[in-house]
């Protein structure tokens, strides 16, 4: 649904490392983990201030910057990091094990209803339709939890409406 508002509201889309895929973030972040030397340089300030370890992990989780930066996976193949490197080769940061075996580049392109298929789709319609990219935006009136507006260009608009609800 978010990527479906994304590609349809005002503005550049950004679409950031796996999100066109639905991939996940790590369940669990260890700030110990971390290859980010911000951070690895904050961690170490902290315990050198002797800052409580809870106190510290609650920091790290705040200014880790490396949870947001999973390897794309692009096959199902965890000997390679699913894809991101060849084997033998260790990335900057672990792959998503037991996220990655699923959603991937390979198993999403086999599959017509994966969330990839609908950003492809979406992707298309967008360029083919100007009203999405450089068009008005006109918010109207709905119930609660239904988003929807109009988007305008020259003599052609478009009428987005998201059901945000259960």
């Amino acid at each position: 649904m978010l990527l479906g508002l994304l590609l349809t509201l005002r503005g550049t889309p950004f679409i950031f490392e796996g999100e066109e895929l639905g991939a996940e973030g790590y369940a669990k972040f260890k700030p110990e983990e971390s290859s980010d030397i911000m951070l690895k340089n904050l961690m170490a300030l902290l315990k050198a201030k002797k800052v409580s370890r809870l106190v510290r992990n609650l920091i790290g989780k705040h200014f880790n910057r490396d949870d947001s930066r999973i390897p794309m996976a692009f096959t199902p193949d965890p000997s390679t990091s699913y894809g991101f490197t060849r084997k033998g080769i260790e990335p900057w940061q672990k792959p998503n094990f037991g996220k990655s075996e699923k959603i991937n580049v390979a198993a999403e392109s086999e599959d017509p209803d994966s969330v990839l298929a609908f950003f492809r789709s979406l992707s298309s319609f967008r360029e083919a339709h100007p009203e999405l990219s450089y068009g008005s935006f006109e918010a109207l009136k709905t119930k609660e939890e239904v988003l929807a507006f109009e988007r305008a260009y020259g003599k052609a608009s478009l009428t987005i409406v998201a059901n945000l609800g259960k």
